[in-house]
C-alpha cells in the first residue's frame, strides 16, 4: 500500500508538469502568425464588407466594368477602415476581369510580457482574391510572386 502510494505521488508531478508544458506550447504562437491573422480578419471583415458595399452602388453591369470599379476602390485604401484598424492598409496586386488580388497588411505589436516577442511588432501579411461578379466574394490565396512582406 505505501508502495502505491510513493508511486502515485511521483507520477503526479511529472504529469502535471508536462501537462504545464502542453498547455504553454499550444498556447503560443508567434508574433507573425498572429500579425497575419489580423492581417486576415481585417481581409475577411472590413474588408469585404466595404467592397460588397462599394459594388451595391457603383451601377456596374458587365464583368469587365465590375472589375475595374472594384479595383478603382481598392486601389486607394478607405480612411474608415484603416483609421477604425490603425497601422493597416493594402495594395492591388493584378485583376483579371471582375477577379481583383489584394495584398492586405496589418501592424501588430505584441501584448505578451515575455520574450521573444515582447515590445516586438510585426506587418501581417493576407491575400486575397475577390471575385466581384456576380456578387462579392473573398478567397484565401497564397500571395503573388514578389508582394513584399511589408507595405
Amino acid at each position: 500500500m505505501t508502495r502505491s502510494l510513493r508511486s502515485r505521488a511521483t507520477t503526479r508531478p511529472r504529469g502535471a508538469a508536462l501537462l504545464t508544458g502542453l498547455v504553454l506550447l499550444a498556447g503560443c504562437s508567434s508574433l507573425q502568425d498572429d500579425a497575419d491573422e489580423q492581417a486576415a480578419q481585417l481581409a475577411d471583415g472590413p474588408l469585404l464588407s466595404g467592397l460588397e458595399r462599394e459594388m451595391q452602388t457603383a451601377g456596374a453591369t458587365t464583368e469587365e466594368e465590375r472589375g475595374a470599379a472594384a479595383e478603382a476602390w481598392l486601389s486607394t485604401p478607405a480612411p474608415a477602415i484603416t483609421e477604425s484598424h490603425g497601422g493597416s492598409t493594402w495594395v492591388v496586386r493584378e485583376r483579371e476581369g471582375a477577379s481583383v488580388t489584394v495584398a492586405v497588411y496589418q501592424y501588430w505589436e505584441s501584448g505578451s510580457f515575455f520574450p521573444p516577442d515582447q515590445g516586438e511588432a510585426a506587418w501581417g501579411l493576407a491575400c486575397r482574391e475577390y471575385e466581384v461578379a456576380p456578387q462579392v466574394t473573398a478567397r484565401s490565396i497564397p500571395c503573388p510572386e514578389g508582394t513584399p512582406a511589408a507595405p
